[in-house]
């Protein structure tokens, strides 16, 4: 698979049976996070598995210990939180408090102290760059990114919940696996993809301020030739990790009025665009490989963003009248 911009995602294992030890690592790998052990230690037991070298951080972390009380510091960056087993209590004043049981996924304050009490405790932890989260939260809002701000510990409802505890089970199925091979840890577009996927899903699980961002009037009329530079834009930077704020930036219009006038030009969203462009890169590319040069539908797929196979053939079908095996073959 062809190198497209990302260091490789690692899986970084690290594992002790001493407490001091565990201080050690937390004080290290999460600055302003405090432990204490509050029971007798007897089959104590700590493992952290870390994915280092993406654009967003994914742990699961396992404690076992009868009883133990940590603290955080406010995180700077959007930090969330899924029970996968044992028993959590968490507090982040004005935030609230929750009683935690398995499959249920809190948020890690990033402007407010959280202590908590766990007890034989595995937790599986995303946390998202602000920058490009709040970015997000623009494009879908008239929302300032410097104003977005996540102000409840627990998702808005049962089922968006449900929601991003499958995110999670797909992050560690893709991610937490000995297969160095596994397109998620190869792939910048895809690293970009889930990226954005998670930060959308975030946005809409756990209560923020872009949910009650007062509505502006529109932007106004976005000129033919900024249309043009979005799409120019877009068509010579498709093999890059870009998004709606970097296209509005090259059109030099604001994210809300480039996806408007995506809508009036071409009657489309400037992510579908970017998709549409990826396929047509993806066709050629089939059609430009040999049968026995070794090259596969799945590769060239994931070279172009594609995370599945199946809806990458369907898509393809879809536009090109016939399966991507077809083109590829002939």
């Amino acid at each position: 698979m062809p190198d497209d911009g990302l260091q490789l995602i690692d899986v970084v294992e690290f594992e002790t049976s001493q407490p001091d030890v565990t201080y050690d690592f937390v004080h290290k790998a999460y600055v302003g996070y405090q432990l204490r052990l509050s029971a007798p230690l007897g089959n104590y037991h700590f493992r952290a598995r870390s994915c280092v070298g993406g654009p967003f951080r994914y742990d699961i972390t396992d404690h076992v210990i009868r009883g133990a009380e940590a603290r955080t510091d406010p995180f700077g960056e959007p930090t969330f939180g899924t029970l996968l087993r044992g028993h959590l209590r968490v507090q982040a004043g004005p935030l609230g408090e929750a009683v935690l049981r398995p499959g249920d996924s809190f948020l890690y304050p990033s402007s407010q102290s959280m202590s908590a009490k766990f007890e034989n405790c595995e937790i599986a932890t995303v946390q998202l760059p602000r920058e490009r989260t709040a970015a997000i939260a623009a494009s879908g809002s008239d929302i300032e990114p410097a104003d977005l701000r996540f102000d409840s510990v627990t998702p808005v409802s049962p089922g968006t919940a449900r929601y991003w505890q499958s995110l999670v089970a797909y992050l560690g199925r893709q991610l937490i696996t000995p297969d160095q091979q596994a397109p998620l840890r190869r792939s910048a577009l895809l690293q970009s993809s889930a990226l954005d996927m998670l930060a959308a899903a975030a946005l809409t699980v756990f209560p923020n301020t872009a949910m009650t961002a007062a509505q502006m009037p529109g932007p106004g009329h976005v000129a033919p030739a900024a249309m043009r530079r979005a799409v120019a834009f877009i068509d010579e930077n498709a093999d890059r990790d870009i998004g709606a704020a970097d296209i509005a930036g090259a059109a030099h219009v604001s994210i809300r009025a480039i996806q408007l006038a995506f809508r009036r030009y071409l009657d489309t969203t400037p992510s579908a665009y970017l998709r549409r462009v990826r396929l047509d890169h993806a066709h050629q590319q089939l059609c430009a490989a040999s049968p026995g040069d070794g090259v596969t539908v799945t590769e060239i797929a994931a070279r172009w963003g594609f995370a599945s196979p199946s809806r990458f053939a369907a898509r393809y079908h879809d536009t090109y009248g016939v399966p991507p095996s077809h083109t590829l073959r002939s």
